[in-house]
């Protein structure tokens, strides 16, 4: 099978479940974030109840009204989550990040990492890096420069075969460090955009291998430049320019090379 082949090409590396592609990880956090706080205020409006007591002296919450209205506006909370996710879903994914960010190292490495693999990749590729954001609570990506588009936006297939191994090389460059990766899904949903740009157009069988094939491409290449790697993911953290990035890349290339002869 497809995935066998790929496990085999990434020597086991990549196998079913070591790569969240369909964003499952997200949904997770979602989850234990909404139960967090429905059981939370659950609790603290309980609380409130129970503790507040009458103010007759208040001007506008006299008597029992001050507790009625904590009680509720505690208890509502739940509901202002989901209101906030439907109408502002960017906004809440963003806070989630930050605050995972805020209690987890592990989740603020697997951030950097996956980043400097889009970078290191999309250098090795020849695709020119025009900026990149790894310790930003709101967005964290490399961006390069626009690649050339045929007619009506059209994207020629070495275009796509390289956009294939820099969209999946951050969530391999996790895996690479962190035995998993969980980063893939909005990765897979852009490249998903690029596919369909390819001219001519291609059909299923051809699209799940140009991702395949970018999966091994990506792995091949992070894992012949590991120390380029794991230096990048240093500089990124540190807050390096996109030319201090590029400077670390080769001098870890370079000493690597020396090594090797």
């Amino acid at each position: 099978s497809s995935l066998s082949e790929l496990r085999m090409l990434t020597r086991g590396l990549i196998k079913e479940g070591t790569i969240d592609l369909n964003g499952e990880d997200d949904m997770e956090v979602l989850n234990i974030s909404f139960y967090t706080t429905l059981i939370s205020s659950m609790f603290l409006s309980t609380v409130a109840a129970c503790v507040i007591p009458d103010m007759p002296n208040l001007p506008f919450f006299r008597n029992e009204i001050l507790r009625y209205v904590t009680t509720f506006g505690i208890g509502s909370l739940p509901f202002a989550f989901l209101g906030f996710g439907l109408s502002v879903p960017g906004l809440l994914q963003a806070a989630l990040i930050q605050g995972r960010r805020l209690v987890s190292e592990e989740f603020r490495q697997r951030l950097v990492y996956h980043e400097a693999g889009h970078l290191l990749v999309g250098y090795c590729m020849g695709m020119p890096v025009a900026g990149y954001k790894a310790n930003d609570s709101i967005l964290n990506a490399v961006q390069f420069f626009e690649p050339e588009e045929g007619i009506a936006g059209r994207l020629d297939y070495d275009e796509v075969d390289r956009l294939c191994a820099v969209s999946l090389a951050g969530v391999v460059a996790e895996a690479l460090k962190f035995g998993d990766g969980v980063g893939g899904f909005a990765d897979l949903s852009q490249l998903q955009g690029f596919i369909a740009r390819a001219s001519p157009r291609l059909d299923d069988k051809d699209q799940q291998q140009r991702v395949r094939w970018g999966c091994v491409s990506a792995y091949t290449t992070l894992k012949r430049h590991e120390d380029a790697l794991e230096a990048l993911a240093d500089a990124m953290t540190a807050g390096a320019t996109v030319a201090e990035c590029v400077e670390v890349m080769e001098e870890a290339a370079a000493a690597a090379s020396a090594a090797g002869q």
